[in-house]
């Protein structure tokens, strides 16, 4: 299911001599009750040549299989041997796929988000529309639609994330460059520190004035008499 999108009703169905462990390919009923061969995929026939080396099935055997818990008493059951002739219920794979979602330390899932999942990585991986809706089974493209939410959903939190970013990025920049931060404090003229000359302090006192100072820069004295005007 996670590897290929297949139903839960379609993988309870399987026998192994539905599944072309050469080919790659798995035999499941189709739209109109006739069953017709699709492709399985490589990691999933990878998969399953594994499985089949362990158990050595019949033809006949059911792919997925479960224990059987028989009850000897209303407070213990015990479990028999996996009932290979006989399918199983999507109840128990539904139940198969929480006790792994459990394990694997994730949120619970259901055979139904596998597929969902399936769907959204290979549009993901540049797959179409159109070739999703022939591994899915479907014989309308809107059906297929419904199942690439997640994927715009997923595409919408990205774009998020994104603009996020570079509206975090912006707001340092602007930091930097606000001309209300003091940007030359400890700043030393060179000429004045070669100088030997210490910068005044802001709590320095103000130098007292000499009269040479004075006459220098008084307004009202004569440059060329050297003595005040007339007023």
């Amino acid at each position: 299911m996670g590897r290929r999108g297949l139903r839960a009703a379609t993988v309870v169905g399987i026998r192994w001599q539905d599944v072309d462990l050469n080919r790659g390919r798995v035999r499941i009923e189709v739209k109109g009750g006739h069953r017709d061969w699709t492709p399985l995929g490589p990691r999933a026939t990878l998969l399953l040549r594994d499985v089949y080396r362990t158990l050595k099935p019949d033809p006949d055997d059911h792919v997925f299989t479960v224990w059987q818990d028989l009850w000897i008493s209303q407070e213990h059951r015990r479990r028999t041997v996996r009932d290979t002739k006989t399918p199983a219920t999507t109840k128990a794979l539904w139940n198969m796929v929480q006790r792994v979602s459990e394990r694997a330390g994730i949120r619970p899932l259901g055979p139904h988000a596998l597929r969902h999942g399936f769907s959204t990585d290979f549009l993901r991986s540049g797959g179409t529309r159109d070739e999703l809706k022939g591994l899915l089974g479907h014989s309308r493209i809107d059906t297929t639609e419904l199942y690439t939410d997640e994927l715009k959903r997923e595409e919408l939190d990205d774009a998020l994330a994104r603009v996020d970013a570079s509206r975090r990025d912006a707001t340092s920049v602007a930091d930097d460059d606000d001309p209300d931060v003091e940007v030359t404090v400890g700043v030393v003229n060179p000429v004045v520190e070669a100088a030997g000359i210490e910068p005044a302090s802001d709590d320095a006192p103000t130098p007292a004035r000499s009269s040479s100072d004075s006459e220098d820069d008084d307004p009202d004295l004569d440059p060329q008499s050297g003595g005040h005007n007339a007023v």
